[in-house]
């Protein structure tokens, strides 16, 4: 991974990109890319992806320097805790967490950029996006992981890009067996084998498709409605993720629920 990452960086020092109103340059530079690395191994069971890391003035990381695992970002924190990755001795795998986008960027002066999921990332310079994009997906399809979760409307775009461009034969599981709107996440991606040495169809990843972190900050309330009802069925399919790879759900309802506040650290 490593290797992988660094020649992914030099290869961006190349491309000539313009400057963007993002509170920080889209040229390279060579002291500092406001770029966060991928967290894990290509060999870990589990893989999650993620989409456009913020430039957020309360992360603890330097803004020139990061990991996508920074937990002083609630989001992050929200999602490594649901999954048992936010102390250390809770999971005894690791996990390969690939962020679509690695470069902090502020939706905040954006046109357009508020709420989250509203055509961020195609406000990007497009060789600078479709550089990370070819990146994440070439890291997808080195990725030993069987069961991968998505989170957010972007990074799922993005995965089913990934799917049709690289051929790959699968199937989405929607609510009602056929998409409803273009922004429907599916409930999960199933992806069948096509190599001539394996077993035709033979299935070799599911990936679950779930909100983005700050959905379910959103949506949290006292009283509930279809809105909550359906954060808590997505944040399930996290709990069977879990399941699948450790034999049990991590902190159920933690997502969708008051009651798991101030309870993360006992």
């Amino acid at each position: 991974m490593d290797e992988a990452w660094n020649a992914a960086v030099n290869i961006e020092q190349e491309l000539r990109l313009p400057s963007l109103s993002t509170g920080l340059s889209m040229e390279a530079k060579v002291d500092g890319l406001y770029q966060v690395k991928p967290f894990g191994s290509l060999d870990a069971p589990l893989l999650v992806l993620s989409s456009y890391p913020t430039k957020d003035p309360s992360i603890t990381a330097h803004l020139e320097y990061g990991i996508v695992n920074d937990m002083s970002n609630l989001c992050i924190f929200s999602m490594y805790a649901k999954l048992g990755f936010h102390k250390a001795n809770d999971r005894s795998s690791s996990m390969l967490h690939l962020d679509f986008f690695p470069r902090r960027i502020d939706r905040k002066v954006i046109p357009g950029g508020i709420p989250a999921g509203s055509g961020v990332l195609r406000k990007m310079p497009s060789a600078l996006r479709d550089h990370w994009q070819e990146f994440a997906s070439d890291c997808i399809l080195r990725s030993k992981a069987h069961v991968a979760i998505v989170f957010g409307q972007s990074a799922a775009r993005v995965y089913e890009a990934h799917l049709y461009d690289q051929g790959i034969d699968h199937k989405c599981v929607w609510q009602h067996d056929f998409r409803r709107h273009k922004d429907e996440i599916p409930y999960a991606w199933l992806e069948f084998s096509s190599d001539s040495s394996s077993v035709p169809h033979q299935l070799t990843r599911i990936a679950f498709g779930v909100y983005h972190p700050e959905s379910f900050m959103r949506g949290k309330g006292m009283w509930i409605t279809d809105v909550q009802r359906n954060l808590a069925f997505r944040e399930r399919l996290i709990d069977l993720a879990c399941v699948y790879l450790y034999g049990e759900p991590h902190m159920p309802v933690f997502l969708s629920s008051h009651r798991w506040h101030r309870r993360v650290s006992q």
